[in-house]
């Protein structure tokens, strides 16, 4: 039987305020999913005990690199787990807001699937899949093709492209993910940019929180 997994990326701040309340929902609507968490210089955070965590601590030259590196840190995390494993990535700020099958949760790796941006043509990082291809390993590589104290905010968007033609890349549906308003009943909400402070948009997600 496949093993499927969720994992986040982000430092204890981000953990603290969106990564824990996250889990906690998927596991609440979704019990058998596997969950994974990297934390980026941890600080005695409150670990849950149904999740695996992995931790790393790096010493950033300005706050440029520490934005860009935080940003991508759960794709390099994503290359160091096993091809067997069939995951999913999310930005830390989501909420899961209902049960799927694991049926439903394996068509997402028959393709490539990642999550585009509804209004422009342009790939986003919030929910990308990993499957048994080797996709996992070379957007690691595209990554760390620049030295790290050279990137730059949004990186991980930026290589993202380069990798479309190699692996074909589709939408995923809105039944999965929806940026700010669940009006399709996606099972995933995320919340962007300034949205995360404003009580139009928030009430949408703490609707959500178990």
């Amino acid at each position: 039987m496949p093993l499927y997994s969720v994992l986040i990326g982000c430092d204890s701040k981000y953990y603290n305020d969106w990564g824990i309340t996250l889990l906690k929902s998927i596991k609440h609507h979704n019990p058998w999913i596997n969950l994974r968490c990297h934390i980026i210089n941890p600080d005695n955070n409150n670990k849950l005990d149904f999740v695996t965590y992995t931790e790393e601590h790096i010493v950033f030259p300005n706050d440029t690199v520490k934005t860009a590196y935080l940003q991508a840190a759960r794709f390099l995390a994503a290359s160091k787990i096993p091809l067997s494993e069939n995951l999913i990535t999310l930005d830390a700020d989501t909420i899961c807001t209902r049960d799927f099958s694991r049926e439903e949760f394996g068509t997402l790796f028959k393709k490539q699937y990642v999550m585009q941006h509804p209004k422009e043509s342009r790939w986003l990082a919030g929910l990308v899949t990993f499957s048994s291809n080797d996709f996992r390993y070379r957007y690691a590589e595209l990554l760390n093709s620049k030295n790290i104290k050279d990137w730059e905010w949004g990186r991980d968007q930026q290589v993202m492209p380069q990798l479309n033609k190699e692996f074909n890349f589709i939408p995923i549906d809105k039944k999965w993910i929806s940026i700010g308003k669940n009006k399709s009943n996606s099972v995933f909400l995320t919340l962007k940019g300034e949205q995360k402070e404003t009580d139009k948009y928030l009430s949408w997600y703490n609707r959500y929180i178990v």
